[in-house]
């Protein structure tokens, strides 16, 4: 039986942990302000990038879970359904988590928590153009869910401080299909 919560389950851990947040050092996800993919001259060409390199070498769709285990060790916390596998891993950002979904022992979905100096939402922007859909997020006051589904990816940012806060991937798809399984809970 498909666990229909894990996304209510995720946005209730994200906004918890994001509340006894502080400040630290950025993560080590080799994204910079020009490259928010952490893909070098391959998020360069312009059609839409099969392979998603989230953050530490996973990639959606072909990053197994042995190899996040060899990649990241040991998660912090885990939960386990008929259908999937939740992996946490700490962030930089003391009492948040970086969020690894398997399913089928492969990776489908990776969250991970940037440092507000880690990506300028402008910079973004720059790069992929304007979102497929922009909304509310539940993360932080003010915050918006930039979404990209034909790329994989999802951004949790503030237009208003320039940046961006969570780094969302996953296999490439449709919006449709994005707002269907994980774009479902957004306000």
């Amino acid at each position: 039986k498909r666990n229909h919560n894990l996304p209510i389950l995720l946005s209730v851990i994200t906004i918890i942990f994001t509340t006894m947040a502080c400040s630290a050092q950025p993560p080590s996800t080799g994204e910079t302000p020009e490259d928010p993919t952490g893909q070098g001259a391959a998020a360069e060409t312009s059609a839409p990038q099969v392979e998603i390199t989230c953050f530490a070498g996973i990639t959606p769709g072909q990053t197994t879970r042995d190899e996040v285990i060899t990649l990241l060790g040991e998660p912090a916390a885990s939960e386990k359904s008929d259908s999937d596998e939740i992996l946490l891993y700490s962030s930089p950002l003391a009492g948040q988590f970086n969020t690894v979904i398997i399913e089928n022992q492969v990776v489908v979905f990776a969250s991970v928590i940037l440092d507000e100096s880690n990506l300028a939402l402008s910079s973004l922007k720059a790069q992929y153009g304007e979102p497929d859909r922009i909304d509310y997020s539940t993360y932080a006051s003010g915050s918006r869910t930039y979404s990209y589904p034909e790329k994989g990816q999802a951004f949790i940012g503030d237009e208003n401080f320039d940046v961006v806060y969570v780094k969302q991937c996953f296999t490439p798809t449709t919006l449709e299909n994005y707002m269907s399984r994980w774009g479902r809970d957004l306000p």
